[in-house]
């Protein structure tokens, strides 16, 4: 058994008195029993709701339970009853018997079922022996009851020995013992059928977890979240990561309950670990929670993380790798109570699916291993000829060596610029292969940002005076020291710089921009160029992609800055996004942390 804690029941066998007997059979049985026997007979579920009900007498459907006064001793009588069922030994007395307050004898039997009391069973408005017509006129004239008609109900009041309600009390609760007994039986098949459907529905969601080849992380904890959502009949669901100091949690996936709403409607994204309350007790007790009733009051609660959509019961594992924990797994909403065959549906697969993280991270790491020993290879081999062709070409062009025709300076002037494009080409690839494989470290420090930003502006300026662009500024001053690496961070502001200057038409205008935006520092470079189309968009920070813009016979590129650019931002933790319109130009925008701690604690696999 699954060692848990659970505030709310999590019975293997969860069900209530409806869901063993067919009540409409069980209302005719009894039907056609009172015809013989007179006796009136109830069954009340747990809320007192009346599941079967037949014989009640005119005599407290008409008088009784319509006036104030013998109303309120009806009541009473139900508390008695009440009280009774409430009472431990309940179930060992079998039965109560009670004289109401308006003279008529009530019986009440608990219904239990495995130990479970499920329903209450009532005979009553029944007498042993023939009622003294005094006592009921002199109710009657108390409570304002024609003195007649009330007789005349009286009359119709079933006299019935002790010995005969005693055999009808017990043919009752056998009769009732045989139907949910049968009742149970079919319960647990079907409920045996059901695990077993959901059994099949798992090992078919792990054989499509193992077939996801191609799939990012974020495919695949999205996939698998959705099916533990499936399996448990839950309404939300959630994957959040724990960082390495096991201090913070930061959700990366969960349910978009419909387009404008979902779990937490404000953007929260990371959750200390003692800010939060009930559904991080996964992590702090190592072991699965079982909320039944979110209502109640529970100390480890500590409310809601901003606008949130209301819970009414949830369920959260932790996942290990071996005896870490690395992420929690949540689902909720459940119509029914969490059991424990839930939470082995969600952690087999929260460990089916870490199992295949962690394994194709290994494989990404071997493969980037050898990709990374074969381009370290071939830059050795690519780019000491290629310097020598660049050398000599340039001592050619000098004409150190004597005068050039214009053909032949033509040609080694191509020979010049090929051989540095290539050249340009190899160093972004090792680049890019560098930081797939996890080689390219970061070296974070404080710098002035607006003297990296000149740094950056004066290597490109020849190229911006001969195409006439007014460069434009507008950095905060708040924004001057940031942390990050400064090398790189000069190199993501270089790669956007110059495409800006690349594809901006002579005459026209680029704007550099700098702020402090929440706890990120946000760095834009906007041009007055021709725009990328919105379908080039979604591809753009591609390695090697290629877009209209792009293409053309003026200027070229590697087909790699950009998603330098991102991979860069991405070590840093920042995000990286552009926006663009045909005709008006482009805007790339990116944001770095300003709090270097968090810098790299990031617990997400990359995943290709």
């Amino acid at each position: 058994m699954i060692n848990m804690f659970s505030s709310g029941p999590t019975t293997e066998m969860n069900y209530n008195f409806v869901d063993l007997v067919d009540t409409c059979k069980l209302q005719h049985l009894m039907e056609s029993f009172y015809a013989a026997t007179n006796i009136p007979c109830g069954i009340l579920d747990m809320d007192g709701d009346i599941l079967v009900a037949v014989g009640w007498q005119d005599i407290c459907v008409k008088f009784h339970r319509l006036n104030p006064v013998t109303e309120k001793r009806c009541r009473e009588s139900d508390k008695q009853f009440i009280k009774f069922f409430e009472n431990s030994s309940a179930k060992d007395e079998g039965y109560m018997e009670y004289i109401c307050g308006n003279g008529l004898i009530d019986i009440g039997i608990p219904i239990y079922v495995e130990g479970k009391h499920l329903a209450n069973m009532f005979l009553g408005q029944f007498a042993y022996e023939k009622p003294n017509p005094d006592y009921f006129i002199k109710q009657a004239n108390e409570v304002g009851f024609d003195v007649d008609e009330y007789l005349k109900t009286l009359d119709k009041v079933p006299i019935i020995s002790k010995d005969k309600v005693a055999h009808i009390m017990d043919y009752y609760i056998k009769l009732a013992s045989f139907f949910t007994d049968i009742g149970l039986q079919n319960l647990k098949l079907a409920r045996a059928e059901e695990a077993l459907l959901l059994d099949e529905k798992r090992l078919e969601a792990l054989l499509k977890l193992n077939q996801m080849y191609d799939a990012t992380f974020e495919d695949i904890t999205d996939f698998v979240r959705e099916e533990s959502i499936i399996l448990t009949n839950s309404k939300i669901g959630y994957l959040a990561l724990l960082n390495e100091d096991e201090t913070l949690l930061s959700m990366h996936s969960r349910t978009q309950v419909a387009a404008d709403k979902c779990i937490i409607k404000d953007d929260v994204s990371d959750y200390p670990l003692e800010s939060f309350g009930l559904w991080i007790e996964a992590v702090r007790q190592g072991r699965p929670i079982i909320t039944n009733d979110h209502e109640a009051v529970d100390p480890l609660k500590k409310g809601y993380p901003g606008e949130h959509l209301k819970i009414l019961r949830h369920m959260d594992i932790p996942v290990f790798d071996g005896d870490k924990i690395v992420a929690v797994a949540g689902v909720g909403n459940k119509e029914t109570a969490y059991v424990e065959a839930d939470v082995r549906q969600l952690t087999l697969l929260m460990d089916g699916m870490w199992r295949m993280v962690k394994r194709r991270k290994a494989e990404d790491e071997a493969a980037n291993l050898s990709k990374s020993k074969f381009l370290a290879n071939m830059s050795h081999e690519l780019r000491t000829p290629l310097n020598a062709v660049i050398g000599f070409s340039e001592m050619l062009a000098s004409k150190n060596f004597g005068e050039l025709n214009e053909k032949q300076e033509r040609y080694v002037n191509n020979i010049s610029s090929s051989g540095s494009h290539l050249l340009e080409i190899i160093n972004d690839i090792l680049d890019l292969s560098k930081v797939e494989a996890g080689k390219m470290e970061l070296f974070i420090e404080e710098f002035n940002s607006l003297d990296a930003i000149d740094e950056v502006c004066y290597s490109l300026m020849p190229l911006i005076l001969k195409k006439d662009l007014k460069l434009n500024f507008s950095v905060d001053e708040d924004v001057r020291w940031i942390f990050a690496d400064i090398t790189k961070f000069k190199q993501i502001l270089y790669n956007l710089l110059s495409n800006a200057v690349k594809f901006t038409s002579e005459g026209g205008s680029i704007t550099i921009s700098g702020s402090i935006i929440g706890n990120e520092g946000h760095f834009s470079v906007e041009d007055t160029g021709k725009g990328i189309a919105p379908d080039s968009l979604s591809s753009i920070f591609y390695p090697f992609s290629q877009v209209e813009k792009f293409e053309t016979k003026v200027e070229k590129g590697t087909g790699l800055g950009l998603a330098i650019v991102k991979r860069f931002v991405m070590l840093h933790e920042g995000r990286v996004w552009v926006e663009s319109e045909i005709g008006k130009g482009s805007k790339f925008s990116f944001s770095l942390p300003i709090d270097p701690v968090h810098i790299g604690e990031s617990s997400i696999p990359y995943l290709k």
